[in-house]
């Protein structure tokens, strides 16, 4: 791990390598944005919590999800970055046009990205979690270039 200083922000930059053992170094994010993020991980909805319990610390395929993770100028509620999958989980807000609108063009821009995003209601997620997390599942299984699995995954 290499420590460098990024002359213009006057940040120290830490370079590690990622579990494939490539070169990553983080990229900044403005601090409004992180102040943000941190917010939301500490406020999640009882929706976000029911499905983190179940994805968090690799219990679905063994993939990494990161939660309330930075993304340019958006916060996605879950990201995988080895699948390049965003979670999100919603509430009203988003049934609204405004809403649909709003999550249409941050769609947009984070398929530009690479990123494919899984939307679900929290109605969704309190209600059906077992489905959600077959969705999940099968996301991630195309993601590694395989068909869909044969059967849901375990427990969680």
């Amino acid at each position: 791990m290499a420590t460098t200083t990024d002359e213009r922000a006057g940040r120290a930059r830490v370079s590690t390598e990622d579990e494939r053992g490539s070169p990553w170094e983080p990229t900044p994010v403005p601090p409004a944005l992180l102040r943000a993020a941190r917010d939301l991980r500490a406020h999640l909805t009882n929706a976000e919590h029911a499905l983190w319990a179940c994805i968090r610390r690799k219990q679905l395929r063994g993939f990494r999800f990161r939660r309330q993770h930075p993304v340019a100028q958006y916060v996605l509620d879950f990201y995988c970055p080895a699948a390049r999958l965003a979670v999100e989980v919603d509430g009203g807000q988003h049934g609204t046009d405004g809403g649909r609108a709003r999550d249409a063009a941050r769609a947009a821009f984070l398929g530009g990205q690479g990123i494919r995003v899984l939307r679900f209601w929290n109605s969704d997620v309190q209600a059906n979690l077992e489905g959600v997390l077959v969705r999940i599942w099968e996301a991630l299984r195309e993601a590694e270039g395989g068909p869909p699995p044969p059967t849901p995954p375990g427990g969680g």
